[in-house]
Formats: structure tokens, sequence, C-alpha cells
């Protein structure tokens, strides 16, 4: 989710992307943060959400400037006249009127309303982005983090080849072992090594993510062990329908349609203007005209007897626009009821996931410990240990992939909850955003 940018800022992003892939990966690759540091990154720096912040406070002065018609106004009222023939040239006054509108049809509440309702949306689909983009950023947060410790696997793995092909050569020397010994042990590493450069490529893509949504700086996940996550949110859908930012928008939109219904009806509404001027200059001469000094009201009535059908036009208009949101709101609901089940559905299958390869974890390493003390003492073959090292190498990647499926299920519960938009904006998210 990046705005569209200039040619210079495209090639920007290209110079990064390659950076960060043909970078080495270290332990100093980047700056290391936590889940918590990074996510408050996101949210101060990335573009697409700077660029909705300041697409919310031009909403914001919108919502103002849609009401300042409704307010008195003070200005220069003046008017002079030319005559041909007579005994004057011409005439005029200048007066300094005050001028207001006055609703007869009660207009200004409901036009205060839809402006009020029009910025709430928006803040709610402010608050969207946030909810949609932190829960990516945590799940690339998350691949990351599991994607750096298979590297460290690999790599762990890789010197167990390395030691295990100088074993093997040094048997090969003293006769003890056969050249079919050696082959094997040497295709191992070579299997092992590409293994290595796949995880290698796995974590620059996840780390080429994270920079994208940190605004295009270098950051890593914080090293540590594959830490089972326990679930602690509650999938309640009456709550995510109160706090879920898109429903909260088209329940918005919604209450804007209905409000634009009403003003529509009143298109044909009588109109009146009134204004209050002081006569600061005028021809003495003018009978017709106001003296200076004199205070004149003015009221001006506007009855529409046709307007060619346009409030019909805009009723119509409407009612449409309310049966399509209506319909939206209830398809999101829809969504959203899917939504959570399927969190709960991958978060009960990654968690079986987990459990299972845990077990076999356990298994393997105490098979893989047994056969290479039995290989060690010539009580084993190699073919053993290449097998039980196989199983363990195995077992302990399905638990990363189980682990962070566990994750990415707690994202998609977040998300679904709208949490992330709640923990970012608080409750109170329109006062926040505005930093009024």
């Amino acid at each position: 989710m990046i705005r569209s940018a200039s040619g210079g800022s495209r090639l920007l992003w290209v110079l990064l992307l390659v950076f960060l892939w043909t970078w080495p990966i270290s332990p100093g690759f980047g700056e290391t943060l936590t889940l918590e540091v990074f996510l408050d990154r996101v949210l101060e720096r990335n573009p697409d959400l700077e660029s909705s912040f300041r697409d919310l406070r031009a909403l914001y002065q919108s919502t103002l400037l849609a009401v300042t018609h409704q307010r008195p106004s003070l200005g220069l009222r003046g008017a002079g006249w030319t005559l041909s023939g007579g005994d004057r040239d011409g005439y005029g006054y200048l007066q300094v009127a005050l001028t207001q509108a006055f609703d007869l049809a009660g207009r200004y509440p409901l036009q205060e309303r839809r402006a009020l309702l029009a910025y709430a949306a928006g803040a709610a689909e402010h608050a969207e982005k946030v909810n949609v983009l932190l829960g990516e950023a945590e799940a690339a947060y998350w691949a990351a983090y599991m994607a750096r410790l298979q590297v460290a696997l690999d790599e762990e793995l890789l010197r167990q080849r390395r030691e295990s092909l100088r074993i093997v050569e040094e048997k090969f020397r003293l006769e003890l072992v056969p050249r079919l010994d050696v082959i094997r042990a040497v295709a191992r590493l070579e299997q092992q090594r590409s293994l290595l450069v796949r995880a290698q490529a796995d974590l620059r893509d996840a780390a080429a993510r994270m920079a994208v949504l940190a605004g295009g700086e270098v950051v890593m996940p914080v090293e540590g062990d594959p830490l089972v996550p326990q679930r602690k949110i509650d999938l309640d859908f009456a709550r995510a329908r109160k706090q879920r930012p898109d429903l909260i928008r088209l329940a918005r939109q919604v209450e804007l349609r209905r409000v634009e219904g009403e003003l529509a009806a009143k298109g044909l509404a009588p109109l009146l203007d009134g204004s209050l001027g002081y006569t600061a200059l005028a021809d003495p001469e003018a009978a017709a005209m106001p003296d200076r000094g004199e205070v004149v009201f003015r009221l001006d009535l506007t009855v529409p007897l046709s307007d060619g059908g346009r409030t019909r036009a805009d009723r119509a208009r409407a009612e449409e626009l309310l049966r399509s949101t209506e319909s939206s709101l209830e398809a999101a609901e829809a969504s959203l009821m899917e939504e959570m089940e399927l969190a709960r559905s991958r978060w009960a299958r990654a968690e079986a996931l987990e459990r299972l390869a845990g077990e076999q974890v356990s298994q393997a390493e105490e098979e893989l410990r047994i056969t290479r003390l039995m290989y060690e003492e010539g009580l084993g073959s190699q073919l053993d240990l290449i097998t039980a090292q196989a199983e363990q190498q195995r077992a302990r990647t399905e638990h990363l992939a189980a682990v962070k499926e566990m994750y990415l299920a707690l994202v998609d519960m977040r998300r679904a909850m709208g949490l992330y938009a709640l923990d970012a904006l608080g409750p109170r998210r329109d006062r926040e955003v505005l930093g009024r």
C-alpha cells in the first residue's frame, strides 16, 4: 500500500528493494525493533497513513466550511447612478450591512448533521486504513521474525553437515567407511547450503516488506526463541460491529444518506434573507435614497414554484444511495462474521499443528542424539544418521511454520475486532488524530 509517487520516488523504492535483496544477511542488518516500536514506526512514517491523515485534516476544514453560510456576514453595500440630462450628474450611497439568511424550512440542523456525518465517515475511513495497515505490518514482522529463526536453524544445521563431512572424510582416510559415505555427506552439505540460501531469500523478502511499511527505513525484528503465543482475544461479533472502522464508516454513511434524503425533500422550501445596513455616505439631494446616518432593514423572500424536477431527482438519488449503502453495510457484517470464523479456524488448526510439531521435535532430537552416539561408536550407519538429521530439520521447520501460523491467526483476530485502530487512535479517535 504505497502512494503513487513521481519517477524519482519510484526509483528510490526500486533501489531500496535491490539493496535489501543484495545485501548480505547478518546480525547487524538494519535497526532491530520490537513489535510495538515497529508498529509505532509504521504509524508515524508510512506514506499511505500520512496521506490519509492529510486528507482527514482537509476534510475537517471542509466540515467547518460547510456551515459558514449559516452565520451572519458583514460587508459594504453601495450603489451609484449616472443620469443623462437634468440638474444633477448622478447620485449614490454606501452602507455597512449585516446580512443573515433565515432558516424557514429547518435546513440548517440537517446541513450541520450532514457535515458532521461526512467527517465521521472520513475519520472512520482513516481508522480503517490504520487497522488494515498495522495488521499487515504485524504479519510482516512475524514473517521476518520466523524467517530469521529459520536462517539461524539452517546455519546451525549447515555447521552440523560440515562437521559430519569432516568426520566422514577422516574415517574414510582411516579406511573405516566406504567412499559412498563421503559422497552422501557432501550431497547433504550442498542440500543444506541451498536450504540456507532459500531461507536467507525469505528473510530478505520479509525485511523488504517491513522497510516499505516503515516508510523506507531498513529494520529487522528482534532475535529470540520461537515463543508459542497465547490467545487472549475474544471474538465477539457484537463488540466488533461497534469498534470495527469499516462498519463504523458504513453506519455513518447510512445516516448521512438519510440526512441527504431529508435535505433533498426541502428543495422547494421558501428562502428568506435579511440585512441591516447603516448608510455611511449618501447623496443628500436623492430623495428616494437613504440619507446619511439612516439605518435600513431589508427582507428578501423567495418562494420557489418549480425547479424543473430537481427536487424529485435529488430525493430519488438519495433513496437509491441509501439502499446501496445499507446493502454494503449488510455485506460488510456478513464478511466480518466469515472473517472471524476463518480466524478462529486458523488459530485452532495452527494450535493443533504446533502441539504435534512440538512433540515431533522432541522425539526427533532424542532420536538424533541416540543415532549420533551409535554412529560415533561404530554401531550405526551413516544413512541412519542422515535420516535422523533430516527428520530433526523437518520437525523443527514445521514447528516454526506452525508457530508462525498462530501469530498470523492472532493478527487476523485483532484485525477482525478492529483492535489495531482502537489501540493506535483510541476510543476518541476523531479528536486525537486532529491533535485537538
